[in-house]
């Protein structure tokens, strides 16, 4: 699958809505044939100075813009939508380099929507932090 301009741009439409999103430092980019969230890590997200790892509600906020625009742009909405519950695993730590999160649906049903999540840095095949969400369509 590949990504087209304006997917794109909607989708760092999206995000410009958001002024977390802002502060996050995000963008919408192609990754691995789909719409990741790359996030320019900056110290205001440094969570632990003596390692230089990211804060882990950062990353979590990371994948759950992910999520929000994985799922909106498939839908089709001129929002992002809001997750109904989060579970979050976080397997290393995020350094302070980009970081990028993409999403997957698993299950899309009239009024209810799964997705995966996954964070990584250097190898999407090792993720940093994995989540599921779950959406309510209204």
């Amino acid at each position: 699958m590949t990504v087209c301009l304006p997917e794109l741009e909607r989708a760092n439409d999206l995000l410009a809505a958001s002024p977390f999103a802002h502060w996050l430092r995000t963008e919408a980019v192609e990754a691995h044939g789909r719409i990741a969230v790359r996030m320019h890590v900056d110290e205001h997200h440094i969570g632990n100075p003596f390692l230089r790892a990211v804060q882990g509600g950062i990353v979590a906020s990371l994948m759950d813009y992910a999520a929000s625009l994985t799922l909106s742009l498939y839908l089709g909405r001129a929002e992002l939508l809001r997750p109904l519950s989060v579970n979050v695993s976080y397997l290393r730590s995020v350094r302070d380099r980009d970081c990028l999160a993409d999403a997957q649906i698993v299950r899309l049903g009239r009024r209810v929507a799964t997705l995966t999540t996954r964070a990584w840095q250097d190898d999407a095949e090792k993720p940093c932090a994995v989540s599921q969400y779950t959406f309510v369509l209204s």
